[in-house]
């Protein structure tokens, strides 16, 4: 099933954009970012950007150009981008999109039987990530933490010594240890070995929060998906009532 978010499409088109036409945003094939629809984007209007707004530094040192409105086809509601001109470089301008609405979301990885707190911990981290990576880090933080402490049996202790007892256990990947290891220098869990990071407010850059996030979605993985996979395959293959036996 083909799966591309709006700003991936958005950006490839800008790479590719030839620089001797104006940009036409119609066609754009997408996930549609309210209803997850793959589809292609119509372009109902594009107005200028005003300079000396705020709109206007999207691209440093360029020239901001347009707010674009692309609909989808399918559920008729619309997205809004932002285009801008990005200092020649060789002769050639170069284009620049930004969406702007709706906010990008990150999917949804989270186990059905992941308990409703830190559930909802793991929703907000999704949705507030482009607009707060501190505050989804944060959240995303406690989520791990019940996991470490209900799925591993850790200690409860600080984070950043819960994360040191789950890098030892064999129930993890090694890619999964080595990321989780990875968490801890987020953030600079080491210089407060002592605080429990998972309630402690630190900044934290864009790439850092969505890291952490998917260091929470291979715990996913390794502790409930892949033993509920294994489970479920057991029962399908354990013999019933009556069954003969292969000798």
């Amino acid at each position: 099933m083909t799966s591309t978010d709006l700003q991936t499409a958005l950006t490839k088109y800008a790479e590719a954009w030839d620089t001797t036409l104006t940009e036409k945003l119609t066609g754009i094939a997408a996930n549609c970012p309210h209803c997850g629809v793959f589809a292609s984007f119509d372009q109902l209007t594009a107005a200028g950007i005003a300079a000396g707004t705020i709109l206007a530094a999207l691209q440093p040192g360029g020239v901001a150009r347009q707010l674009i409105q692309l609909q989808c086809p399918s559920c008729r509601r619309l997205s809004i981008v932002a285009s801008a001109y990005g200092p020649p470089q060789g002769g050639k301008r170069s284009l620049s999109l930004q969406l702007l609405w709706p906010p990008t979301i990150r999917p949804d990885r989270a186990p059905e039987t992941l308990c409703v707190g830190p559930r909802r911990d793991y929703d907000e981290a999704r949705q507030v990530l482009s607009l707060s990576p501190t505050a989804a880090a944060l959240l995303t933080r406690r989520c791990l933490q019940h996991v470490l402490r209900t799925k591993l049996k850790v200690a409860p202790s600080s984070l950043f010594k819960e994360i040191g007892e789950a890098i030892g256990r064999s129930e993890l990947s090694s890619h999964t240890r080595t990321a989780l290891d990875h968490v801890r220098q987020i953030g600079n869990f080491a210089a407060h070995p002592t605080v429990d990071q998972a309630v402690l407010v630190t900044d934290v850059s864009a790439e850092e929060a969505c890291y952490t996030l998917e260091v929470l979605e291979r715990l996913f993985d390794d502790l409930y998906r892949i033993p509920d996979q294994i489970q479920q395959m057991n029962s399908r293959l354990k013999p019933g009532p009556g069954t003969p036996v292969n000798p």
